[in-house]
């Protein structure tokens, strides 16, 4: 059962809203290197407020975004508020199956750049008239033209933290990011052992005395490794060639610093810098304590926002923990469920999506605005893999017996509650825990826009959301 330790206090939208607004133009006020946290509810105008900010600016922005979806409506909405001096940076162009596998191999492996010089021979060898020629030229010509662009550009999280530090393109602008990055700055990977095997037969491999030892020592391990620095592996395409049979990033692993072995998988954390100057990121489900422990070399400041009440309504359910282990094991509780939300929009699992028949799921709802205003059953306490905590816990230099520990059932007190909940002793690693599990909760609560609209979700969890009714 959940106790509730502290009220907090709501207040109306339209203080809120100025609440926003007030961080919003402090952040900007300040020109330093600091990474600006603004914390604002999912719904309350962020994208309206840069926009706005956009129209009479005398200065140029980069705006960051999760994906191309959001980058194009971010686009159309800035044409259609009147500002003219803005690009959006376009999605990898689709070709033909052959050379899109080809394409594919060299962003799987890492050697992104060395895709991008593939790109620029194609326009060498293919046929002008053809598809694909098409298709690179404008993929390459825009992509050319963003990065060069005085004005104001959009782009995407993953393809603003493969700008090189010193890009003349970060020089001339500032940086707006929209929704918390930290899980692109910090992302998990998984390679199979049998690929990094494949890769140690190769020659030119077991001729790099550097990398065939770290790659060699990854592969025998079991448990933890921690590394003092990376291994670059410089490939040439004759290189790449030679790694055609190989699926698995092995250029970013060989880079990691923190790798997990265990019998078949390797998994490691694959770290991008953000650039060393000012950032202001906007989020509803960000943790400012994790930036600080993450990047303990970057200033972070903290702009908290007002919270304005729901229109809507959520009323959760904690009369069991909804873990993915309890739900696979229990048919009795799954049936009920079905019948509960019977044909309602439903977010859950990936894994229990065509049982519930949706199509949404905990981590791939972030930024959709298709359910805002429809009642929603969300289900499940999306708790990650361990091997994902374990790994920030590696990052921030947690001892190695407390990251190893066993998670045990605990009374914990997060944002105002006192709840159970299956974690760690460590204080760190539970914060780490807590935060995972409650971004992905309350972005999957965030879809109905309940500050505006006067819908009805039902949670099925036992970590407490924010404004919930509670009922067992």
């Amino acid at each position: 059962d959940v106790k509730i330790l502290e009220k907090r206090k709501y207040c109306s939208i339209e203080e809120a809203e100025e609440s926003l607004m007030l961080n919003f133009t402090q952040a900007l006020g300040n020109h330093d290197n600091k990474i600006k946290i603004i914390i604002a509810q999912t719904g309350i105008g962020k994208t309206n407020a840069y926009i706005n900010m956009l129209k009479n600016a005398d200065e140029s922005f980069i705006i960051v975004v999760p994906s191309h979806d959001l980058a194009d409506e971010i686009y159309d909405s800035a044409i259609s508020s009147g500002i003219n001096n803005i690009m959006s940076a376009p999605r990898l162009p689709v070709l033909s199956d052959e050379i899109q596998q080809e394409i594919d191999h060299y962003y799987n492996i890492g050697a992104g750049e060395l895709a991008i010089q593939e790109y620029r021979e194609l326009l060498e060898t293919l046929d002008k008239n053809s598809s694909d020629y098409i298709a690179v030229k404008y993929y390459l010509d825009r992509i050319d033209d963003v990065l060069k662009f005085k004005g104001h550009i959009i782009i995407t999280h993953q393809r603003f933290l493969y700008l090189s530090p010193l890009s003349k393109t970060l020089e001339n602008h500032r940086i707006i990011v929209d929704e918390d990055i930290l899980t692109s700055v910090f992302s998990v990977k998984v390679v199979d052992k049998s690929e990094i095997k494949k890769l140690l037969n190769k020659g030119f491999i077991r001729s790099n005395h550097y990398v065939y030892n770290r790659l060699k020592y990854i592969y025998y391990g079991n448990d933890m490794m921690k590394f003092d620095y990376g291994v670059n592996l410089h490939t040439e395409k004759s290189d790449i060639s030679k790694m055609t049979d190989i699926n698995g990033n092995m250029l970013e692993l060989l880079s990691s610093r923190e790798v997990i072995a265990d019998k078949n998988t390797i998994s490691y954390l694959n770290v991008k810098e953000l650039p060393y100057q000012e950032i202001i990121i906007m989020s509803a489900t960000i943790s400012p304590e994790l930036y600080r422990m993450m990047m303990p070399n970057r200033e972070i400041q903290v702009y908290q926002c007002k919270e304005a009440l729901y229109m809507g309504k959520i009323t959760q359910h904690t009369d069991n923990t909804y873990s993915r282990g309890n739900m696979r094991r229990d048919n009795k509780l799954i049936e009920k469920l079905k019948e509960e939300c019977n044909g309602c929009n439903v977010i859950t699992f990936a894994e229990f999506e065509r049982i519930f028949g949706t199509k949404y799921h905990f981590g791939g709802v972030e930024g959709l605005d298709t359910l805002k205003g429809k009642n929603l059953y969300i289900i499940g306490t999306p708790n990650v893999n361990d091997v994902v905590y374990q790994l920030y816990g590696m990052r921030i230099g947690i001892p190695e017996n407390e990251i190893k520990a066993d998670m045990k059932k605990l009374r914990v007190q997060h944002n105002g509650y006192d709840f159970s909940l299956y974690t760690y002793e460590n204080s760190v690693m539970r914060t780490i825990q807590m935060w995972f599990i409650e971004s992905l909760l309350e972005q999957a609560v965030g879809r109905a826009r309940l500050l505006r609209f006067d819908c009805d979700v039902k949670v099925y969890s036992g970590f407490p959301v924010a404004q919930a009714k509670f009922e067992r």
